[in-house]
């Protein structure tokens, strides 16, 4: 995966590894990959607010990998080269900070 370059990264008509064209292309079990890492998160007893959930989608379905702790704020920047703070995410992730610490004050 590239992780350095102009943002937002360019777009691309194709794999540059397998030349399968990507527009038009459909996730499978989406639905399924969404509902799985958000039960997961939900499991999930930390006072961490955000977490990155690696999700392998196969041919029977979603499968979890892991959780980082530090999912790389860059990467959710590459596609669009919207800075994080000129969205919500500033504010929800104070939000859940403040959460979290006035929870783990009891």
């Amino acid at each position: 995966m590239q992780k350095t370059g102009e943002y937002p990264l360019p777009l691309l008509e194709c794999n540059p590894h397998t030349g399968v064209v990507i527009e038009g292309q459909v996730l499978p079990h989406w639905r399924a990959t969404l509902d799985l890492a958000l039960t997961a998160h939900e499991r999930v007893r930390s006072a961490l607010p955000i977490i990155g959930w690696d999700v392998a989608i196969l041919a029977d379905g979603p499968v979890l990998l892991e959780a980082n702790h530090l999912p790389g704020e860059h990467i959710v920047q590459m596609p669009s080269g919207i800075p994080l703070g000129a969205t919500p995410y500033p504010r929800v992730l104070c939000r859940a900070l403040r959460r979290a610490f006035a929870e783990s004050d009891d």
